[in-house]
């Protein structure tokens, strides 16, 4: 659905949220 927020981490302390 829209307006989920997705979460990436590549390292310990690293990590981006999208909104989709």
């Amino acid at each position: 659905t829209w307006g989920d927020e997705v979460r990436l981490c590549w390292e310990v302390d690293s990590c981006v949220v999208l909104t989709v």
